[in-house]
């Protein structure tokens, strides 16, 4: 669990804010996925106004061929006199009176004429072509297959009776040739629904219906899911132009034109379901992005919550702390300018002040360390300087002039560094102070010593305690050197890994015993009364005065002969350490 949700005000908070902004982003996710819905709605009802009047104008056409071909039976008065021949007759009596009639030449044939304007239009444009007098009708029944003429069919024959789901009845009323004023019959042309409504397919609109106001119906396209009959039904009985209407989970939203020249309604819909399947991808690309807003939020708000808890922790932690005398100040940004600010800058103030009086108190103490280093120094340097005029001594009683003069030299650069006040030289110049050492004892065991050393670039500069390379160098000179072998070698090194510097003095003298090996390693840093390895036990002291505890120092032997020395300097401690002038 998050540290802040176990602090009881900022877990209220955080169940707040977690509410309102989910309320927010549902109530924006609701907004938009609406907007989607509305738009998809609209341009479905544009669509619609265009399929409409694309199916008119289909409608408009076949009227105007229809309007043609009655003008063109009235302009021609043999056709015409034939039409007049064919009204109220039956077949036999038709042809009777067209024969009676015959002074008209050429002769025309009013039934020949029809068939030719249907053939004319495509026989399936019209399923029937009717000419009808008072009471009877003629009637001309069109088919792709063939076609079939009755005559003398009563005017409410159910043969004449049709509706919408076969096709729109056009009216045309046939006036007298002698007068404008008088009505002879009509003539009626029923259009085929589904060649006059095909027009309608070549649009994107899932539900499409035309109804009459009877109710008949035929369907363009239909959703298999919707109950067509009731839904439609119920729209025509509303009479509005658009809205929705639900069924169970799902809703249409519907809208309806009115031909009232050609008597139908046309009502198309599209479902909540279509649309959200054909914008599936914007719909879940909006709840996606809402609900990362929200996470996003969410983490922001319990990593600020987050941030106040553990300030105020911390606060509570250090006035904890100094009951338990423990003084840590309590770090914060500059952006801090709250209360806990103000607790926290006067808690600082008064860490600081108990901190001025710990760092006079630790002054002192390093005081006291320098000078215990100092003294260790001291013990060091008379004995070293007896074992070098020795070697002085015996050099020139064999008269080798240019060896002592040269060891003098070397002792003089030492015995300078030495009596300097300074306690810290660079691992360089610590290194020049061994190497002068060591060519005074080469001097000393000429033709059976040989040396060397080095220490990485990045080592050279890196300060030290001043003589305590020669106190290990001479602790081999002391235990190791064999001087009945030809080859004795003493070899430094020195080189950086990641986190700390290492230095390693090795020989290939005498070997030591491996339970003292192990109980000089175990009492380097405590004191000892017997005088054994007293230089090796004091500079591991300086060296810890100086570096701190973070030091280590370890003896160990080699495989085949000497003894390796090695110290692990750690970084952080080599660039702070524990010299007083600094």
């Amino acid at each position: 669990m998050p540290t802040f949700l176990q602090i009881k005000v900022y877990r209220r908070k955080f169940l707040q804010y977690a509410l309102v902004l989910l309320v927010l982003c549902i109530g924006l996710g609701y907004l938009l996925c609406g907007s989607v819905i509305r738009g998809r709605v609209a341009a479905n009802r544009e669509e619609t106004v265009r399929t409409f009047n694309r199916m008119e104008s289909e409608i408009e056409r076949t009227t105007e061929s229809i309007e043609r071909y009655v003008l063109q039976v009235y302009n021609s008065s043999a056709l015409l006199q034939d039409m007049l021949y064919f009204m109220g007759n039956d077949m036999e009596g038709y042809l009777s009176t067209r024969l009676d009639g015959g002074s008209f030449r050429p002769l025309a044939s009013f039934v020949d004429s029809v068939y030719e304007f249907a053939a004319s239009e495509n026989n399936e444009q019209f399923l029937r072509i009717s000419l009808h007098d008072e009471s009877t009708a003629a009637v001309f029944l069109l088919d792709a297959a063939g076609s079939s003429l009755t005559m003398q069919v009563p005017n409410t024959d159910p043969l004449l009776q049709t509706n919408i789901s076969q096709g729109i009845v056009y009216v045309r009323t046939l006036v007298s040739p002698y007068s404008l004023y008088t009505t002879i019959g009509e003539f009626q042309f029923v259009m085929n629904s589904r060649l006059l409504f095909a027009s309608a397919l070549e649009y994107d609109l899932p539900n499409m219906v035309v109804m009459d106001d009877e109710g008949g119906r035929y369907t363009i396209r239909e959703d298999s899911a919707w109950d067509g009959e009731r839904l439609y039904g119920e729209v025509l009985k509303m009479g509005y132009n658009q809205g929705e209407m639900r069924s169970g989970v799902n809703t249409l939203y519907y809208t309806m034109h009115t031909s009232t020249k050609n008597g139908y309604h046309f009502i198309s819909g599209i479902s909540l379901g279509a649309i959200v399947y054909e914008n599936a991808t914007l719909l879940l690309g909006i709840v996606g992005v809402l609900l990362l807003v929200y996470c996003v939020t969410m983490v922001l708000i319990a990593f600020n919550m987050r941030y106040d808890a553990a300030f105020l922790q911390r606060i509570i932690a250090t006035i904890g702390g100094v009951k338990d005398e423990r003084f840590e100040p309590i770090q914060y940004g500059a952006r801090r300018k709250n209360e806990y600010a103000m607790i926290a800058q006067e808690l600082n103030d008064m860490v600081a002040k108990l901190e001025e009086h710990i760092r006079t108190e630790y002054k002192l103490k390093l005081k006291q360390q320098e000078t215990e280093m100092i003294a260790l120094q001291h013990q060091i340097n008379p004995h070293f300087l007896h074992n070098t005029l020795e070697t002085i001594r015996s050099c020139a009683i064999m008269g080798q002039l240019e060896a002592v003069s040269d060891a003098i030299t070397n002792l003089g650069k030492m015995y300078r560094s030495v009596v300097k006040s300074d306690l810290s030289v660079t691992m360089g110049e610590e290194m020049e102070l061994l190497n002068a050492y060591l060519e005074i004892m080469a001097l000393r065991y000429s033709g059976s010593f040989a040396y060397h050393t080095g220490l990485e670039k990045g080592m050279l500069e890196l300060e030290t305690v001043k003589f305590w390379m020669q106190p290990l160098a001479e602790n081999f000179f002391i235990h190791g050197y064999d001087k009945s072998s030809e080859y004795n070698l003493f070899v430094l090194n020195g080189w950086e890994e990641a986190e700390r510097y290492v230095i390693e003095m090795t020989d290939n003298g005498s070997a030591i015993e491996p339970s003292h090996l192990e109980e000089i390693n175990a009492t380097l840093g405590k004191p000892s009364a017997k005088q054994e390895g007293i230089g090796l036990k004091n500079v591991y002291a300086r060296l810890r005065y100086f570096y701190g505890d973070d030091l280590e120092m370890s003896l160990r032997n080699n495989s085949e002969s000497g003894i390796t020395i090695t110290i692990f300097i750690p970084k952080e401690v080599a660039s702070r350490v524990q010299v007083v002038d600094r």
